[in-house]
């Protein structure tokens, strides 16, 4: 009997995981239906999608709701290493967050790290639907980079400095440093909702979803150096 309810379990979750990556249509969205999906039943308070470098360093890439614990680096990079979830058991400190790699061609390319909600004891997802999740994911990350490449191919020309306003282009700094919107706004005696519409002209001004991607775009254009070689 116990045996028949942990199978129905783990189709249920591993219905609910194909779902959340086959019917989004960016890595943000992914990481958004991660954590309001109905069927994940409000377990999840965070998803973060981390790729790897050609150094072999994590790097963000996507993300959605509660922050990275600080110990989240270790347990996904056993992930990627393992090719397995990695559950990281909830501290007086850090939240509880699952890892779960994202293969490409038996090659993990990023992964994806869950934050659970406060007092979760289980992993939720257990570990013999993990490499099924684990490749259509990476399939659909592979997918979605050739997409940004086709959108980032048709963007009418590359941002810089003169194509953003002053404020924007400091508003993009400001992220770079970590600030959050409210203290953004305070450095530049601005409301919270001018900074959030401020966040999304530079989004589309990038060609970006989010302010990790924005950033990264920023210094990948010289905007952010610029400014501070400038400063």
């Amino acid at each position: 009997m116990n045996d028949n309810k942990n199978l129905n379990n783990d189709l249920d979750h591993l219905s609910v995981a194909l779902d959340v990556v086959l019917q989004s249509d960016s890595l943000t969205d992914v990481c958004r239906r991660a954590v309001l999906a109905p069927g994940t039943n409000n377990v999840f308070r965070g998803c973060h999608i981390l790729s790897l470098d050609v150094t072999g360093q994590l790097v963000p890439e996507a993300y959605f709701g509660a922050e990275l614990p600080s110990n989240y680096l270790e347990h996904a990079m056993n992930a990627v290493v393992t090719r397995n979830l990695e559950f990281a058991a909830e501290t007086d400190t850090t939240a509880a967050s699952i890892s779960i790699p994202m293969i490409n061609n038996g090659i993990p390319e990023a992964v994806a790290v869950l934050v659970m909600e406060p007092g979760t004891t289980e992993q939720y997802i257990s570990p013999e639907i993990v490499p099924l999740i684990s490749k259509v994911a990476g399939y659909h990350l592979d997918e979605k980079r050739a997409s940004k490449e086709a959108r980032v191919q048709t963007f009418s020309g590359k941002p810089s400095v003169e194509e953003m306003s002053t404020r924007q282009v400091k508003v993009l700094e400001f992220m770079a440093e970590g600030l959050t919107n409210a203290e953004i706004a305070r450095r530049l005696l601005l409301s919270e909702s001018t900074v959030r519409q401020e966040s999304v002209k530079i989004y589309r001004c990038l060609n970006t979803d989010n302010r990790q991607e924005a950033v990264a775009q920023g210094r990948a254009l010289g905007l952010i150096s610029k400014l501070q070689q400038n400063g």
